[in-house]
């Protein structure tokens, strides 16, 4: 599934170290249930590099199609994420931030972290909520 729901939510947008964007949010996917996205633009690293002067200019329709080359950066997303659907539960991610795991040369192993809450339990999003938090590389990776 890639899709950022009905009735999205932008809950943040970051400057990337390789001068893209990310951007998170969630959106109603199916009648109470949330689930949340995460997206990369226009960014110099990762496996869709867009180049080092990949600029906007103006208004841009962005899609939730991967691009396919640097060509095509302007106008689709480096990668795009969903969270993982699970039936009666829902995902919200709130923020986000970039760092890297702490090893390796400084902007060579970057990470977005995405935090928010998960569903405790079937409940439609009703009941208790836990902490969620994600980590994904900057090819669009989950690792945590």
């Amino acid at each position: 599934m890639k899709s950022i729901g009905i009735k999205p939510s932008v809950s943040a947008i970051i400057t990337t170290f390789d001068g893209g964007k990310a951007m998170v949010g969630w959106g109603q996917y199916d009648g109470m249930i949330m689930v949340s996205w995460v997206t990369k633009l226009w960014g110099a690293t990762g496996a869709i590099n867009c180049g080092s002067n990949s600029k906007i200019s103006g208004y841009v329709e962005m899609s939730t199609v991967n691009a396919s080359a640097e060509a095509a950066c302007l106008t689709n997303t480096q990668w795009f994420l969903n969270s993982t659907y699970v039936a009666g539960k829902s995902v919200i991610w709130l923020e986000m931030a970039e760092s890297s795991k702490g090893t390796g040369t400084v902007g060579t192993e970057a990470y977005i972290y995405c935090v928010g809450g998960h569903n405790a339990a079937t409940t439609y999003g009703l009941g208790n909520w836990w902490t969620y938090i994600v980590s994904v590389t900057f090819d669009g990776a989950v690792t945590t």
